[in-house]
C-alpha cells in the first residue's frame, strides 16, 4: 500500500511538472509572437521615418514667386500634418505589444525600452526637418517683404491650431495611450515653435504698420500665438502629470496582482496539507496567522491603489474612467476572495485542532483506562496468589 501510494504521489508530480513545462513553452511562444510583432512595426516606423525623410529632401527650394510659395507652404502644412498623424498612429500600434513585452513578459526590457528610444530619435529628427523646412519657407516670405500676405498666410494656421488643442482629447487610461499622447503633444510643441522666428519677425515689423485693419490683424495673431502657446504649456504639464500618475498606478496594480498570486499559492499550499496531528496544524495556522500580517500591512498598498486611481479619473473623461475603474474593481475582488479563502483556510485549520484536540484527550482516556484495567488485573493475580498460598 505504501509503495502504490508513492507511486501515485510521483505520478502527480510528473503531472505537475508536465503541466509546468506547457505553460512555460506556451509563455515562451507568447513572448516569440509580441516580439515578432514588435519587430515588424518597429521596421515599419523606421522605414515610413526614411519615406519622409526622402520626401522631404525631395522638396523644391523655396520659391522667388509669392503665390508659388504659399503654394508651398500650404503643401508643406499638409505635409507635417500627415506626418504627425500617421506618426501618431504607428507609435500607437507600437506601443501596445511594447508594453506587454515590457509590463508581463520580459524579465528585461532593455531590447524593447533601447529600440523605442532609437525610434522616438529619429522621429524627433524627422520633427526637426520638418520645423527646420517650415521655417525656411517663411524666412522666404519674410524675405519677399510683404507682411501682409505673412499675416494672411500664419492667421488661418494658428486660429486651427488653437482649435485643435482646445479640442484635445484627455489623458487616456492605458500607459501605452498615454506615451502616444505625449509624442504628439511634443511634435505639435515643435511644429508650433517652427513658427517662432516669423511671429517674431511680424511683432518686430508691427510699428511698421499703417492700416488699422493690418494692425487688428497683427494683434490677433499676436494674441492667439501666446494662447496656443499657453495651451501648449497646459497639455505638456497635464499628460505629464498623467503620465507620472499612471505609472505609479499601472506598478502599484502589478505589485499588488503579484502579492495576491503568491499568496493565493500559500493559501493553497496549505489546505493540501495532510492535518493529522495538532503540531501540524498548529504549524499551519502559524502560517496563515504570518499571512494575514503581511496582507495587513500590504492593505494600505490596497488604499493607496483605490485613491491614486480615484484622483487619476479626475484627470481623464468618463469613457477612460471606466476602464480605470474596472482595473480597480477586479483587484479589489481579487483581494476580497484572497480574504476570503484565508477565513476559510483558517476556519478548517481551527476546527481540525479542536477536533483532534478532542481525539487525543479521548485517546488519553482510552490508554488510561486499558492501563488501570491491566494494574486491576495485575493487582487480582497477586491476591488469588496469596490466598491459594495461605490455604
Amino acid at each position: 500500500k505504501k509503495l502504490e501510494n508513492k507511486i501515485a504521489e510521483l505520478k502527480e508530480k510528473c503531472k505537475d511538472k508536465q503541466k509546468k513545462k506547457e505553460e512555460r513553452m506556451d509563455e515562451l511562444e507568447k513572448v516569440k509572437h509580441t516580439i515578432s510583432d514588435f519587430d515588424g512595426l518597429a521596421d515599419k516606423l523606421i522605414t515610413w521615418i526614411e519615406n519622409q525623410v526622402n520626401g522631404l529632401k525631395n522638396q523644391d527650394p523655396p520659391a522667388t514667386s509669392i503665390e508659388d510659395l504659399k503654394d508651398q507652404l500650404k503643401y508643406h502644412n499638409d505635409f507635417t500634418d500627415k506626418v504627425q498623424d500617421d506618426g501618431a498612429d504607428l507609435f500607437k500600434d507600437l506601443m501596445k505589444p511594447a508594453q506587454a513585452l515590457k509590463s508581463d513578459l520580459l524579465q528585461n526590457d532593455k531590447y524593447v525600452t533601447d529600440k523605442i528610444a532609437d525610434l522616438q530619435k529619429a522621429y524627433d529628427n524627422l520633427q526637426r526637418a520638418t520645423g527646420e523646412r517650415q521655417e525656411e519657407l517663411e524666412k522666404a516670405m519674410l524675405d519677399a517683404q510683404n507682411v501682409k500676405d505673412t499675416m494672411d498666410y500664419i492667421l488661418p494656421w494658428l486660429v486651427e491650431a488653437e482649435e485643435d488643442l482646445l479640442k484635445e482629447e484627455k489623458p487616456g487610461a492605458e500607459l501605452e495611450t498615454v506615451l502616444v499622447q505625449l509624442e504628439k503633444q511634443k511634435a505639435d510643441q515643435q511644429q508650433l515653435q517652427s513658427h517662432a522666428n516669423l511671429i517674431d519677425s511680424l511683432r518686430a515689423q508691427g510699428d511698421t504698420l499703417k492700416d488699422e485693419a493690418d494692425k487688428e490683424q497683427l494683434q490677433e495673431i499676436l494674441a492667439r500665438w501666446d494662447h496656443c502657446k499657453e495651451l501648449q504649456d497646459e497639455r505638456k504639464e497635464l499628460l505629464s502629470t498623467a503620465h507620472d500618475r499612471l505609472q505609479e498606478l499601472e506598478e502599484l496594480a502589478a505589485d499588488l496582482n503579484s502579492f495576491i498570486t503568491a499568496s493565493e499559492g500559500r493559501v493553497r499550499d496549505s489546505n493540501a496539507q495532510p492535518l493529522v496531528t495538532v503540531d501540524a496544524v498548529e504549524g499551519e495556522l502559524d502560517k496563515l496567522k504570518a499571512l494575514r500580517d503581511e496582507i495587513e500591512k500590504k492593505s494600505s498598498d490596497l488604499e493607496l491603489l483605490n485613491n491614486r486611481g480615484d484622483d487619476y479619473k479626475l484627470l481623464t473623461d468618463p469613457v477612460q474612467a471606466e476602464l480605470i475603474d474596472a482595473k480597480l474593481n477586479d483587484i479589489n475582488a481579487r483581494w476580497n476572495n484572497l480574504l476570503e479563502h484565508l477565513n476559510s483556510s483558517e476556519f478548517w485549520a481551527n476546527d481540525a485542532t479542536d477536533r483532534l484536540t478532542d481525539l487525543d484527550r479521548q485517546q488519553k482516556l482510552r490508554q488510561a483506562y486499558i492501563e488501570a484495567q491491566n494494574n486491576c488485573d495485575t493487582d487480582s493475580g497477586n491476591v488469588r496468589f496469596l490466598v491459594k498460598a495461605s490455604l
